[in-house]
């Protein structure tokens, strides 16, 4: 499945900062604005307030109704650590609405100071669609007094953050670009504009023209410096707010010929024919398989969310998932999403590293009824990530999809097909290297593993460079391949508001982050992605964090020609491709066929190697697993189980299962790395018997093998294997 050897185009919206929530990671300012409205009004049932007093809708969130938008305008944000007193007190002379009175007097009336009863063009109860036109009307929470009257002056508001750009020292002759964002706390549409005062300053991309009340929009300002001198200059925007007219934004940089500290380089070297002599011995532990499900296509992967110890949830290539009762070893269809899917099947040989190849249940899977796919499907629009050059199509894209179980207690229970909410969309150059791995971590962010885009060496096919940066995906970090990024699913400050990013990822600028500066491609603008966990990988097929322990993240990345590797994943991290394949400086050769050598890392980065390695005489695909924590098997606790697809692509042969001599890594620095070691298989004379796609894990903390006899998407020979341990003589 992974094995094959063989990445801007602009888009982003850019929602309200929060007001009383940050739905990124931290709760700020919700129950503070909730005690000072109570505390401030007591004698109003207007609330005991609720989300629907400032918001569009009663569970909060964009857009803010009409008071809502009033009382961010007058200073209730979270900057000021949920502290809106003084924004409720100036907010309580206006009428927000337009009907009704003002605010005081309609919240002291028990209605609502932001909805109101018929619609006019002040109230916002109202629904907004994604390109921020109007989709008609809301509807108010059940129970809520309404303001009747009749419309009076309602205005636009212009609210501009920051209202300094600072670009820091820039190398004379590079460009750097920064956001502001444009929002219309009004009532009526914004007319805006925007200028500098003179170069190194430049407006790349300008804003929209129209504004709808409780949208915003962004500008683009790029600096590029001509001389080694500070510079400081101004942008302008203009709008129809009859207030403030035409708004300042600062705007100060600095030349420089100072060149950022060189990139970490491997020497010309000599190509090693066998870089790894020694072979992977026999281990001292024995198991054999039991079969649990089988008839299969191609499947790649078993889950189960937590909670649950009798089923298995198995992930099958050609799109459906499966539900494997452990018990009476029989399965029933999930989902199946294979509608969605590219075509798949290339060379002949029903061979792909597309389709659907990863999946997760959410924490609170059993209250929540949330699973999160990724599947390979047919281009769609525009990406929120894209490598390709203007006018290339991509191969396909990568989807990130959230699913709802209406009854996930049941044991009868499906996903809903007609729930699907897609996150987050990727342009992919070719058909492999797609990653494919999500995993939640104990913080509750998803984990996902992306590829360096195809081809090989991370330079495109034959060294043609389409979809490849000049230094290989794996390296330049403003591109999202070639790395393990971190979200949140249930967060909403990405730019197409689908997905939230963490603000402890560890490549966020704060002052970007709180002005909501954050995600997507506009996010790599200063060279380095937010959602980027960590980076320098070539291919992660399949990742997994450790259930107990030090909850160590194991991640098995597939080399290139000669090395296949174990890594364990420390945020921030570089892991060396395409600089070093596993240990080994990596000779891209120019072209193709790279291969590795016997030269010496010089100069930065900082580069992790792997934990373990082996080389090609031992397999060709790397294959991840988990680190057991099972109780069938006590010999094995703590040691990471992975495997290999196959020692060949062209012989019928099955793949190998090895385990990790050590037990209980932690990827500490400094931590010594482990022997690679293959368990004996004495009563299994086949070996593992099939291709080795993937591997599973139940509630209980066992192990499953999973693949099919050919690896390919054809027959039904693909089954589930529980690793159990040998039974003693005469038993």
């Amino acid at each position: 499945m992974p094995f094959f050897q063989s990445g801007p185009v602009v888009f982003k919206r850019v929602f309200f900062p929060a007001l009383f929530l940050v739905y990124s990671q931290t709760v700020m300012a919700y129950p503070g604005f909730l005690q000072q409205f109570n505390a401030g009004y007591p004698v109003s049932s207007t609330g005991q307030a609720s989300c629907a007093t400032c918001h569009a809708t009663a569970n909060g969130g964009p857009p803010w109704n009409a008071y809502g938008r009033d009382v961010l305008a007058n200073g209730g944000s979270v900057g000021a650590n949920g502290n809106v007193s003084a924004a409720l007190a100036a907010v309580a002379s206006l009428n927000s609405d337009n009907v009704g009175g003002d605010n005081l007097t309609e919240i002291q009336a028990s209605t609502q100071p932001g909805w109101c009863e018929p619609l006019t063009a002040g109230c916002n109860n109202q629904v907004y669609n994604a390109d921020g036109s109007n989709a008609g009307g809301g509807i108010p929470p059940a129970g809520m007094a309404l303001d009747d009257g009749t419309d009076s002056n309602p205005e636009p508001d212009i609210l501009i953050t920051p209202t300094a750009l600072d670009f820091g020292p820039v190398l004379i002759g590079q460009s750097k670009s920064l956001l502001a964002n444009v929002i219309n706390t009004g009532q009526l549409d914004l007319t805006v504009s925007a200028l500098v005062s003179s170069l190194p300053f430049a407006i790349s991309a300008p804003p929209d023209g129209v504004v709808v009340g409780g949208d915003s929009t962004t500008v683009t300002v790029s600096y590029t410096p001509l001389a080694e001198v500070p510079d400081n200059g101004a942008m302008t925007v203009n709008s129809n707010d009859p207030d403030t007219p035409s708004s300042l934004v600062s705007l100060v940089g600095s030349g420089t010929f100072v060149a950022p500290e060189p990139n970490g380089e491997c020497p010309v070297g000599n190509r090693l024919i066998d870089p790894i002599p020694n072979p992977v011995a026999i281990g001292s532990f024995k198991v054999e398989f039991e079969t649990v499900a089988d008839g299969f296509v191609n499947p790649l992967l078993g889950i189960a969310p937590d909670g649950e110890n009798n089923r298995l949830y198995v992930v099958d290539q050609p799109g459906q998932m499966w539900k494997v009762n452990l018990g009476t070893q029989t399965k029933s269809l999930f989902l199946d999403l294979s509608s969605r899917l590219i075509p798949l099947g290339l060379f002949g040989l029903n061979y792909d590293e597309r389709g659907f190849l990863g999946a997760a249940f959410a924490p609170d899977y059993f209250t929540s009824g949330l699973l999160y796919t990724y599947q390979s499907e047919p281009p769609l629009g525009t990406p929120d990530f894209s490598t390709m050059p203007n006018s290339v199509a991509p191969d396909h894209q990568s989807v990130i999809v959230e699913w709802q179980v209406n009854t996930p207690m049941s044991p009868m229970a499906v996903v809903n097909p007609s729930s699907a909410r897609v996150i987050l969309r990727i342009d992919q150059t070719q058909f492999n290297h797609n990653g494919g791995t999500m995993v939640f971590g104990s913080d509750n962010m998803l984990y996902i593993t992306l590829g360096d885009g195809g081809g090989a060496d991370d330079q495109g096919d034959g060294g043609d460079g389409i979809g490849h940066s000049a230094i290989g995906n794996g390296q330049d970090t403003s591109n999202i391949l070639g790395s393990i990024i971190r979200i949140n699913p249930r967060g909403s400050n990405a730019p197409n508001g689908q997905y939230g990013i963490p603000s402890d990822n560890p490549f966020v600028d704060s002052a970007q982050f709180l002005g909501g500066n954050v995600g997507g491609e506009m996010g790599c603008v200063d060279g380095i992605c937010d959602e980027i966990y960590a980076y320098g990988f070539r291919n992660s097929w399949r990742a997994s964090f450790d259930s107990g322990g030090s909850g160590a993240f194991m991640v098995a990345d597939v080399g290139q020609n000669d090395i296949e590797e174990v890594d364990i994943v420390q945020a921030g991290g570089n892991y060396g491709w395409r600089i070093k394949d596993g240990a080994f400086c990596f000779d891209n050769n120019g072209i193709d066929s790279g291969f590795v050598t016997d030269s010496q890392l010089t100069g930065p980065p900082t580069i992790i190697d792997p934990v373990a390695q082996y080389d090609h005489d031992e397999g060709i695909s790397i294959t991840g697993g988990f680190v057991y924590r099972g109780s069938a098997i006590p010999f094995l606790q703590g040691h990471y189980v992975f495997g290999d697809w196959a020692p060949s692509f062209s012989q019928p042969l099955p793949g190998r299962l090895f385990y990790l001599q050590t037990g209980e890594l932690t990827g500490a620095p400094g931590e010594a790395p482990s022997v690679i070691l293959e368990f004996l298989l004495p009563n299994s004379p086949n070996g593992v018997g099939t291709k080795i796609n993937g591997f599973g894990q139940d509630g209980l903390g066992e192990i499953y093998v999973i693949g099919s006899e050919s690896g390919l998407l054809d027959g039904t020979t693909g089954k589930v294997q529980r690793i159990i341990p040998t039974a003693p003589p005469g038993c």
